[in-house]
Formats: structure tokens, C-alpha cells, sequence
């Protein structure tokens, strides 16, 4: 098998299998993303009062408290899928009156608007047209990066099935969430630039990829800093084209700041109204808290190695000096200070505290790296007991997404107890509109792997 073959079965059976397991709730960026696709605009009056983290802006319209480039990309598939969104409003019309939870302010306003179908197929789509595929392209590259740089290809793919399965990238890519984006956004850039042979293009190309995340969220900025100060001390000239690059993102979001707030410089959280997090420093932005760098690795609800305790592991990488493969000691200084960036960014940021509600998003730009360290630790074990650790971390973050329970060390109870659910079919059987069906969702999981397994048979040479 050839590095572009695994690649090819790797973005083929990701995909597949974060589609299976799309999650079916109503997320913030989403609102932007139905505006723009149906409207061409992002202003989200249309659902003012929905969730509190859409306010009413200074010169009218109503926004989210967010940078808009997670609803940008969501609004692609989308607008695509507009058809199929029309019909879920139509359908609702003729179904059976919905239970909702009457605690979920935005599912109360959305079944009293006739919503709740159309918003369920924008989850779909949303995950399907986006958040699956380019969860499973950054997989599929990383896998053809490893094995083109000498890595075994078995060992190339079990590394991208392990960040792809074994990670929170599993969980967070079942919603549209900007968090993750700027997480591959960085692995983009930094596969983009995995040798030295760097062109003009090339550079203003992973440029143009750093300045989207900073259009995705601002802790953009620190990816696009950290590339920037790499390129300028390893070679200065390479970081004009790159600076030129990240000026589409930067100004689209002077621009959407700009038309929305009335100031292209100040950011959307300015004009919010307050609340309990913002009251510290400016705009829930204060120093650096231990407390929330101490939440941030290990509370259950949404610590990055609570989440994954598979990624402790990295930092052990400098004292481990055998093995096959190495991340070369000047990437790795580059890995850790990367983290360290993220680390004090998220530990100085407020809003880190209500993650509980949405499960680990913060960090999770790190994981990519802190993965490799991790596995070239790992690879130094038994190979039983490094298979052992492996499967446990799979299964633990295969048990938050398929238990949609978000606290790290109730999810894998939750499978064991109930079973393998599938978060759409626990939703569509609470609201009314589907029977229980036990069956439903071994069907599934029986026709995946059935077409995986035929992924992944070995191809007839042609004599």
C-alpha cells in the first residue's frame, strides 16, 4: 500500500465514522452559519433570545459572542443543503408534537417556532459537510507525512487513528466547533511546512491558514505567532510571504467587527453584556490563573488530560532516548512551547471555567503535537502493554462521544451500563418522532464495519 492509498482509507473511514455519531444539538455557531447561508449575512436577529451568548449589538442586528469563522466554513454545507432544511420544517409541520426539554431554553423556543427539525439536519450537515471531512483530511496527511518521512506505514496509521479515535478530537469534532478548527488549522500549517522546501506559495498559503484560525477564534494569534516567530528565526525572508498570507483572515475580521460593532479593532465580547466570567479583568480576560491551569489538565468535565491522560506522556519524551522514531528535539522544543502559549492563554481566560457545559475545547489545539511526543514514548513499552494503552485511550474517548456524557470518568459507566447509543437516535426517540428500536442502531454499527472491513481487504494485484 502506497502513503496516498492509506491516506485515501484513513479520510474514508474517519469520516465514516464521525458522521455515524453526529451530535444533535443546537450550538452556538451555528446561528451564524443558517444566517448566512439562508440570508447572506451574519447578523443572527432572526434567533435573538434563542441562547444567551446572542446579544443585541450597539448599532442594531443581533450577534454571537464569538469570532465568525466556524460559521463561515458551517454555512458551505449549508447552503448546499438548503433543500433539505426547507423539508425538515415542512416535515415538522405534519409530525407528531415533540417532547422537548423544557430546561433547554433554545430547544423551548425552537419547538414553539417549529424548528427543531431544521435545526437537527443543520447539526447533520454541519458535521457531515465539515467537521467530519476535514477532521478525517488531517488524519488521512498526517498518516502520508509519517510514512513519506520513513515512518512504518502500519505505525503511520495507527498514530492518525489514535489522534483521529483516541483523542478529544473524536468528541469535539461531532459539533461545529471553532476550536478545533484552529487545531487543524495549525496541523495544516505545520504538515505544510514539515520539510524546508519552502516556496512562495506555499508560505502565503499557510499564512492564509493561520489567519483563518485567527478569524476562528483569537486564539488564532497564537498559531500564527508562534509560526511566524519559527519562520522569522529559521528564515526571515520566508516570514514576508507568510505575513501576507494571514492578511485575508486578520482583515476579514477588522472587516465583520467593523459592519457588526461599529470599531474594527475591539472584539465582539466587548459589546456583550456582562456576566460572571466577565467580571474579572477585561471582559473575562484577566492574569493567569493556577486554579484554571490546574481545571484546564484535570478537572473531569473538560481537563485536557482528564480527557486524555494518553498525552501525559509527552512529557516524559526528552528522558527517553531509545526508540525507532523521534520527533527531532528542535520540533519538539517548538511542541512544548506551543503548549506552554495555550497553557497561560486558556489559564488567563475565564470562559475556561464553563467548559463543563460543553465538554474540553480549549486546548485542544495541543493535542496534535503533545500525541506524537506521546507515541514516541510509547513506542519504547511492551508491545503489549503499548496496544493496552492505546485501546484503553480509544476507548475512553470513544465513550464520551458515544455516551454524550461529558464527564471523563462517568462516560465509559455510561457505555457499560447502557450500551452503544448513537446521540441522534437517543434525540429523535425522546422527541416522539421515532419508535424504540434496539435494532437501529446495531444496524449501524454492523453496516460500518461491514464497509470498512471491504475499505481496508487488501486489493488483487491484476495479473
Amino acid at each position: 500500500m502506497t502513503p496516498k492509498a492509506l491516506a485515501w482509507r484513513l479520510f474514508f473511514t474517519c469520516w465514516t465514522v464521525y458522521t455515524v455519531y453526529w451530535a444533535p444539538w443546537i450550538i452556538r455557531e451555528q446561528f451564524p452559519a443558517l444566517t448566512l447561508a439562508e440570508q447572506g449575512t451574519l447578523n443572527v436577529a432572526r434567533f435573538d433570545g434563542f441562547i444567551e451568548d446572542i446579544f443585541r449589538g450597539p448599532h442594531g442586528g443581533a450577534y454571537i459572542n464569538n469570532n465568525p469563522g466556524a460559521s463561515i466554513a458551517g454555512a458551505v454545507p449549508l447552503l448546499l443543503g438548503r433543500p433539505l432544511l426547507h423539508q425538515a420544517i415542512n416535515w415538522e409541520k405534519q409530525a407528531p408534537a415533540p417532547h422537548i426539554r423544557t430546561t433547554e431554553h433554545a430547544e423551548v423556543i425552537a419547538a414553539r417556532a417549529g424548528l427543531l427539525a431544521y435545526f437537527l439536519v443543520t447539526a447533520f450537515l454541519t458535521v457531515a459537510g465539515l467537521m467530519a471531512p476535514v477532521s478525517a483530511l488531517v488524519a488521512a496527511l498526517l498518516a502520508k507525512r509519517l510514512a513519506e518521512s520513513g515512518v512504518e506505514m502500519k505505525y503511520a496509521a495507527i498514530a492518525a487513528l489514535t489522534f483521529a479515535f483516541g483523542t478529544p478530537v473524536f468528541f469535539r469534532t461531532l459539533y461545529l466547533n471553532h476550536n478545533l478548527l484552529v487545531g487543524h488549522l495549525g496541523l495544516f500549517t505545520a504538515l505544510l511546512l514539515w520539510n524546508r522546501g519552502w516556496t512562495r506559495n506555499r508560505l502565503l498559503f499557510a499564512g492564509f491558514l493561520c489567519g483563518y484560525a485567527v478569524l476562528c477564534d483569537f486564539t488564532g494569534l497564537l498559531l500564527a505567532g508562534i509560526v511566524g516567530l519559527y519562520l522569522l528565526l529559521t528564515r526571515w525572508q520566508s516570514a514576508i510571504p507568510f505575513t501576507l498570507g494571514t492578511l485575508p483572515g486578520v482583515i476579514g475580521l477588522a472587516a465583520y467587527q467593523a459592519l457588526s460593532f461599529g470599531n474594527p479593532i475591539l472584539p465582539s465580547q466587548h459589546y456583550m453584556p456582562p456576566t460572571a466570567p466577565t467580571s474579572q479583568g477585561y471582559r473575562g480576560f484577566s492574569w493567569p490563573s493556577p486554579d484554571l491551569a490546574w481545571a484546564n489538565f484535570f478537572h473531569p468535565s473538560f481537563g485536557l488530560f482528564a480527557y486524555c491522560p494518553l498525552l501525559l506522556l509527552a512529557f516524559a519524551a526528552p528522558f527517553v532516548r531509545t526508540g525507532k522514531w523521534r520527533v527531532p528535539p528542535s520540533l519538539a522544543r517548538w511542541i512544548y512551547g506551543y503548549f506552554a502559549v495555550f497553557v497561560l492563554f486558556c489559564a488567563a481566560n475565564q470562559y475556561s471555567w464553563l467548559q463543563w457545559n460543553t465538554g474540553m475545547r480549549y486546548l485542544v489545539p495541543v493535542v496534535p503535537g503533545l500525541l506524537l511526543l506521546s507515541l514516541q514514548v510509547l513506542q519504547t513499552w511492551p508491545r503489549w502493554l503499548a496496544w493496552t494503552v492505546i485501546a484503553a485511550t480509544v476507548a475512553q474517548s470513544w465513550s464520551i462521544g458515544a455516551s454524550y456524557d461529558l464527564h471523563a470518568l462517568r462516560a465509559p459507566l455510561a457505555v457499560l451500563s447502557n450500551g452503544p447509543r448513537l446521540a441522534w437516535l437517543d434525540r429523535l426517540r425522546f422527541l416522539g418522532w421515532i419508535t424504540e428500536s434496539s435494532w437501529i442502531p446495531w444496524t449501524c454499527f454492523i453496516t460500518v464495519v461491514v464497509i470498512l472491513i471491504a475499505v481496508w481487504l487488501p486489493q488483487r494485484q491484476k495479473a
